[in-house]
């Protein structure tokens, strides 16, 4: 297979990612009892439409993993070291995401559906845990370098507009500080990063061999 082709279909591999991430984000919002996150996240977790709705964010990081290594084997060549070392730390970002949306989706559900467990998502044991906001720190710093240095080196390549840099700059930058605020700040950046990783994708895919 040629690597035109790897990248076309890397290409479609970020817009349905992205897509998933706003499909993601809209259900989440909207059928989930946000409102009760602050209160009892367990009440989420419980929910019947729990699985399914995070089984989108959790395809979705993964088909961005690829998305966004087909990206950057198409600027390599111009992109140089901040390129690469910006392509590690995304990949990086990513990866730690899919292990986090894993964990949301395969163990939360067990943790809560028993009752000598469910204390430890009720009382919010694990969100607060030191080591659960260490790899918190891991994502949010993988995710600010990675999106710094890669998104620079996406808006100085004119292989791509320079819009989708400053798209997936921004917003994934308020989604790693979307901790300090609230959740709907967290989902504008999401709609924002992934209006970004559309438009590279399509440009990846419609970009002639």
């Amino acid at each position: 297979m040629k690597l035109s082709t790897i990248q076309k279909i890397g290409g479609i591999s970020i817009i349905v990612g992205s897509l998933l991430l706003t499909f993601w984000t809209i259900l989440y919002v909207s059928i989930l009892p946000i409102d009760k996150i602050k209160v009892d996240f367990s009440i989420l977790v419980s929910n019947s439409n729990w699985r399914w709705i995070i089984s989108l964010a959790f395809i979705a990081t993964l088909l961005m993993i690829f998305g966004f290594t087909a990206v950057y084997s198409r600027m390599y060549e111009s992109a140089g070291i901040i390129g690469f070392v910006g392509y590690v730390f995304v990949a990086l970002a990513y990866i730690v995401q899919t292990a986090l949306t894993t964990w949301e989706l395969f163990l939360y559900p067990i943790i809560v559906h028993n009752e000598k467990s469910i204390f430890l998502i009720q009382d919010k044991i694990i969100l607060f845990s030191s080591e659960f906001k260490t790899y918190r720190l891991i994502l949010e710093i993988s995710l600010f370098l990675g999106v710094l240095l890669f998104c620079l080196a996406l808006i100085r390549n004119k292989m791509f507009p320079k819009i989708s840099g400053y798209l997936i700059f921004f917003g994934s930058i308020i989604y790693a500080i979307s901790q300090l605020f609230n959740i709907y700040v967290e989902i504008g950046g999401i709609l924002i990063l992934s209006a970004g990783c559309f438009i590279i994708g399509f440009r990846l895919f419609s970009t002639k061999d």
